[in-house]
């Protein structure tokens, strides 16, 4: 790859920039939640973590995190009963560890200076922000799936963490909106509108790719697509 990100606007550039690496996911996933995983030995806490998290994925897509057992779980993984309460106590803590890990570690990185490394230029602050969303929400999918279709099944306290989540996102695009406007004197369109539009639009790609993928829509059609309608509704 010749240029790097920003320069280079492509998924593969922002993967390479990004803070969490889609092959060490589950390695940074270990050591945020070290202190409540009994299984010690990295690497095989680690693989078996992978095998868990892709199980439920698997799982809840098929009969819903509602309908989905340990014993379900269990079998999907062959992991023993046992073999799973080394990594949490109940259902419910995997919904909390994927709540908490979007919320915090993934989404938290979106408006770093790493991924998001403009200076003054605000117009590509904007051009990159939308990509950021975009492209962290094709490289996470599972994980911002679940979140999005299971939060309703979810305890009251990780159905709110899951909506703050999203509200917290809108909000911080809305700040970059409000920062583009006075910049570029680009009008008065409301900022919460037009944040509010662009996540509705990301999320349509990570509830929806078959329907992309169908058509033949690449990842990087549709985050040129939210860009343009970003500033054509500004």
């Amino acid at each position: 790859m010749d240029t790097l990100w920003p320069e280079n606007s492509s998924i593969e550039s922002f993967a390479e920039a990004f803070p969490i690496q889609a092959d060490s996911l589950f390695r940074e996933l270990y050591f945020y939640f070290r202190s409540q995983i009994k299984v010690q030995r990295e690497e095989p806490a680690i693989r078996n973590l992978a095998i868990i998290f892709k199980a439920t994925f698997k799982l809840s897509s098929q009969k819903g995190f509602h309908g989905m057992s340990l014993r379900d779980l269990s079998s999907e993984t062959n992991i023993s009963m046992g073999g799973l309460y080394n990594y949490i106590s109940c259902k419910e803590d995997l919904a909390s560890m994927i709540v908490e890990f979007v919320g915090a570690r993934i989404g938290g990185q979106i408006y770093t200076d790493t991924a998001i490394a403009t200076g003054n230029n605000i117009e590509l602050k904007l051009d990159q922000t939308i990509r950021a969303l975009v492209y962290t929400a094709d490289i996470f999918q599972p994980w911002f799936f679940f979140m999005f279709m299971e939060a309703k099944n979810m305890s009251p306290s990780n159905r709110l963490r899951a909506k703050e989540f999203e509200l917290r996102a809108i909000k911080n695009f809305g700040a970059v909106i409000t920062e583009y406007q006075e910049g570029k004197v680009a009008g008065d369109t409301d900022p919460l509108l037009t944040a509010s539009t662009l996540m509705a639009a990301v999320e349509a790609w990570y509830l929806k790719q078959w329907h992309y993928s169908e058509n033949k829509i690449t990842i990087t059609d549709y985050a040129d697509y939210c860009v343009a309608l970003t500033r054509k509704l500004l």
